[in-house]
Order: structure tokens, then C-alpha cells, then sequence
């Protein structure tokens, strides 16, 4: 059963526009390609993984229907979505319905993902990070459609690739904690340095920002900050010092935080700079005080709002062209929806491999303790 049967109707009765009636989709369904995303179960810690979650969601809500694909998690069967997030999570009946009806699936996979999992006709494989920084694949195969997650990722890929940028961070949590005032930043010097311990070892910190006696946000493990603590302690801090890529940066400049980035092999640039700009931040070596850092939360606020606003196009136009390439595939089988229980899926030994040949085998044990330690405290403190 072909996909757009009924089209060809319609379009001898001149009724192109009106089948574009949203009422027709609300109360009928969408006659169109769904999309599957294939990503773990939902983790704050994570922005990666918020924002492939929060695409399902924003796909969901204007009109393009998607599932999450869960792949598995340690001491922990049950599958993890937001409670506050539309984003249903496939399962075997509906991708054989989907099948049955022609409905070829467009399959979005993160860059950390080797090959094609879900054996997907259709892949749009989106570029989160820089090439092989986690230990994820440099070259993708021709076929797959690649998106880039800043324009920073797609000039180190190709300059070719289209970038859609999903803010990673919901701007309301944060404003409950945005205050204003001389004594609003009095309290300790932070540093954040997760994936750095995972992928790098242990962090040195400037010489010159010792004296200040930096605290470290835990993210993961037992003795993790929650969210409410971690925004609380960044809007208090009086600096905080960042040693690769993550939320917290953005979070810090719009709470008016300055911020220290220390420079390395593993970070030497802002990956969405283009996007958020720069403003309340410094490299380690151009200042030897956080009064040196020029800080405007009104500024990174407002940038961050125009990326929220800019998103929404940017996902409408690409989903168009995606679809474009769907109705073009053949969909020869069902996808076969993985066990949520596996914990050595096929992917996994893959991704294993990956890290211990682009990083080696201690970045490749560093990594697998931290994954250990978050899945497991993950597991037993929600």
C-alpha cells in the first residue's frame, strides 16, 4: 500500500492546498514518512541526548510524526523518556504497520553510531561533534543525509552540509535561577571537566586559578549534583572553569557567570560559537582573573532565544528534502525494533572499537568506568 495513493486524486481536483489543512492532520493523522531516532534513554547529564530527544518532541509537535529507537541501558529495563516531552518510543507493532502501509522511515543517527543499526533504507546520520572526538566515525557512506549540529561541525566535515542547531538546554530552568545584582556572583570557583576525565585523564587546572580553590560539578556517580543544584551553584559562582564542550558554558554566560576555558588538544574552540557567540567567556592564557572576563546575560540570552525561534525553520526545511528521498525508497523489510535488555549490542561492540582505535585502549577504559558509573547511578537514583 503506497503512501501518497490517495494523492494523484487530489492533485486532478485541484486540492493540493487544502490537503494541507492542519485540522485534516490533527484529527486524521499525517499521510506522511515517519521518523525514527535512535538514541538512549532520556539523561539530563547528557546534552546529546537531550537534544536528540527534544527533535522527537519538536517533530512530533509540528505535524511530523516520530519515534525514539531506546538502545539499552545497565540495571535498567525500563525504557527512559521525559515525562514532559512528546516522544513516543517505537515498538515492533508499529514499525511493521508502518511497513505494511509503505511508510518509509527516515532513520536519524548521531555521529557516535557506526553503521546502519536499524538496516534503515533511509539514514540521516547528524553530526553532534567534531570528527572522532568520542571516538565516533570520520567518513560517512555517500547515501546517508548529514546534518550538521553547528556550523562549527560542518566546516570541519563539509562545507556543504546544511546545520540544524537545537538549543540543548530548556531556557526556563535556568531562568529561575538568573538574578541580578553586584553580590549575585559571591560564591566558589567552579570546574567542569566530565568527558575530559573520561576521554583524557585528569584535568590541570591554570596555575593562577588555584588560589581560588575550585569546586567540581559532579554530573554523574553517586555523589552527583542534581539540575536544581548545578544551576544553583553556577548562578552563585563567582567563575568557572571548563575544560571541553558542554552545556554548562551556556548556561553560566546567561546566568552572568564568567567563564574559563582551558585550552587543549581535545578543545580548542567553541562548537557553537557561530551560534551563541562568545561573550562572557575567556581562553585560558588571554586573562589571569575572572574580573577579566567581560560577562552580558542579556546578551547570551537573547542570542539563545533567536536560536529556539530560528530551529523551528531550519527543521521545517530540512524535513522537506528528507521526504523528498524517502518517497523515492523501495521498503523491502520492517525495521526491527532492538532488545531494550541488551547490554553488548552489536552497536556498542562497535562503538567500543572505534574509541579504542581513534583514542587507544586507556581512553577506551576511562570511558567505559564513566559510562558504568553514570548508567548505574542513573539506574538506582531516580
Amino acid at each position: 500500500m503506497r503512501i501518497f495513493k490517495w494523492w494523484p486524486y487530489f492533485k486532478r481536483q485541484g486540492q493540493d492546498c487544502k490537503l494541507q489543512n492542519p485540522n485534516f492532520r490533527n484529527v486524521y493523522g499525517s499521510i506522511t514518512h515517519p521518523i525514527y531516532i535512535y538514541v538512549p534513554g532520556f539523561i539530563e547529564e547528557s546534552a546529546g541526548i537531550r537534544s536528540l530527544h527534544y527533535l522527537c518532541h519538536a517533530l512530533n509537535m509540528s505535524g511530523h510524526p516520530a519515534w525514539l529507537v531506546i538502545h539499552g541501558t545497565i540495571l535498567n529495563s525500563q525504557v527512559t523518556v521525559s515525562g514532559y516531552l512528546n516522544t513516543p518510543t517505537l515498538t515492533q507493532e508499529i514499525s511493521n504497520t508502518h511497513h505494511k502501509f509503505g511508510l518509509v522511515p527516515i532513520v536519524i543517527y548521531p555521529e557516535t553510531i557506526p553503521g546502519n543499526p536499524l538496516n534503515a533504507q533511509v539514514v540521516v546520520r547528524y553530526l553532534m561533534n567534531y570528527t572522532g572526538v568520542l571516538g565516533g566515525a570520520t567518513h560517512f557512506p555517500q547515501n546517508e543525509i548529514c546534518v550538521a549540529f553547528s556550523k562549527k561541525i560542518a566546516e570541519q566535515y563539509d562545507t556543504n552540509i546544511p546545520v540544524l542547531f537545537i538549543p540543548p538546554i530548556d531556557i526556563r530552568e535556568v531562568l529561575e535561577f538568573k538574578v541580578s545584582g553586584e553580590d549575585s556572583h559571591s560564591g566558589p570557583v567552579l570546574f567542569y571537566a566530565a568527558k575530559y576525565r573520561g576521554f583524557i585523564g585528569k584535568p590541570e587546572l591554570p596555575k593562577w586559578t588555584m588560589k581560588y580553590s575550585p569546586i567540581e560539578l559532579i554530573r554523574e556517580g553517586v555523589h552527583k549534583h542534581s539540575r536544581s543544584e548545578l544551576l544553583k551553584l553556577i548562578s552563585d559562582s563567582s567563575g568557572l572553569i571548563v575544560f571541553e564542550n558542554s552545556s554548562v558554558i551556556t548556561e553560566a554566560t546567561i546566568l552572568g557567570t564568567p567563564v574559563l576555558l582551558v585550552k587543549s588538544e581535545f578543545f580548542n574552540e567553541l562548537i557553537a560559537e557561530e551560534e551563541l557567540g562568545s561573550i562572557g567567556t575567556s581562553w585560558s592564557g588571554e586573562v589571569h582573573s575572572f574580573e577579566e572576563i567581560e560577562v552580558n546575560p542579556d546578551q547570551a540570552l537573547n542570542l539563545y532565544l533567536d536560536e529556539i525561534n530560528k530551529f523551528e525553520k531550519d527543521l521545517e526545511g530540512l524535513i522537506a528534502n528528507w521526504k523528498i528521498t524517502a518517497a523515492d525508497s523501495d521498503y523491502l523489510s520492517p525495521i526491527v525494533v532492538p532488545n531494550y535488555d541488551v547490554l553488548l549490542s552489536r552497536h556498542r561492540i562497535a562503538m567500543a572499537a572505534q574509541i579504542i582505535k581513534n583514542l587507544g585502549f586507556k581512553a577506551f577504559f576511562r570511558v567505559l568506568k564513566s559510562f558504568i558509573r553514570r548508567r548505574v547511578s542513573y539506574a538506582f537514583h531516580r
